[in-house]
């Protein structure tokens, strides 16, 4: 199912994971209709959260790791969410935003459930809220987009359609997961397709480039900078990587200049 530095996680190894984090919530007094935050760069917890918070019918905010600290209190503040999530990574900003305590380190999802019995099943409508996504920002306050679950089963079943994923596929995931594009067109479309998604911790040019050919990249989803930076990254070191095993590149955020499309083709043949 995931792939994330030296670590490989099964299906089955998912299902589990996603268990004991509800199990987790559940025991931090989280439940149908609670929200609750996720503060971090990219690693597999994120989508443990997702899926989570799918599980027992909470709510999920996920918080890109770039903001600053007034950014992050105002998501946590004006998403309702109870608690926050935090990797050590960003943990002296969260604190720093939210001083009343309300923080927990992320990879706690994964320690021994606190609870042995299996978790009841929780009944959940399609329209019942399941995520609050925050707009970047770009052009004032960012802004609260609540997604509900027939969102989040429906939208990447038509993307995944759209774009003829199987479960032979690997998808390569180096947006962001506190935005929708990595978290749910990306990461979320792979892996309710069946296939394989493999997460960087965060993009950069040459890690992009080294996951395609190594981990037999078929997907990805960038956005034009993304594009020009691996453009740039090779011709200014005169370098060639074979990109002859991706199946479809996909562009969305901002309009993809003709100019940048052909460079990339010229120089990778996709």
């Amino acid at each position: 199912a995931i792939t994330y530095e030296s670590e490989t996680i099964s299906y089955s190894r998912l299902l589990s994971m996603v268990e004991t984090a509800a199990r987790h919530l559940t025991a931090h007094g989280l439940g149908k209709g609670s929200v609750f935050a996720a503060y971090s760069p990219n690693r597999p917890e994120l989508m443990l959260c997702y899926y989570a918070a799918a599980r027992i019918g909470a709510v999920f905010v996920p918080v890109n790791p770039n903001l600053t600290p007034a950014e992050v209190a105002y998501t946590y503040r004006h998403s309702g969410a109870a608690l926050l999530f935090c990797d050590a990574s960003v943990a002296e900003i969260a604190a720093s935003a939210l001083p009343d305590g309300k923080l927990l380190p992320i990879e706690s999802l994964r320690a021994e459930a606190p609870l042995t019995a299996r978790l009841p099943p929780v009944g959940i409508d399609p329209s019942d809220d399941f995520l609050i996504i925050y707009t970047s920002g770009t052009t004032g306050t960012p802004k609260a987009i609540v997604l509900d679950h027939a969102a989040q089963t429906d939208g990447p079943r038509a993307l995944a359609e759209m774009w003829g994923l199987t479960p032979q596929d690997t998808t390569l995931v180096a947006l962001p997961l506190g935005y929708l594009y990595g978290l749910s067109t990306a990461a979320a479309a792979g892996l309710q397709t069946g296939g394989r998604v493999v997460i960087l911790r965060r993009f950069h040019p040459r890690d992009a480039l080294e996951a395609f050919v190594a981990e037999r990249v078929t997907v990805y989803h960038g956005v034009p900078t993304m594009f020009s930076m691996m453009l740039d990254y090779c011709e200014q070191r005169d370098l060639a990587f074979d990109l002859g095993g991706l199946r479809v590149m996909i562009s969305a955020g901002a309009p993809l200049p003709q100019e940048t499309r052909q460079r990339f083709r010229d120089r990778f043949g996709v």
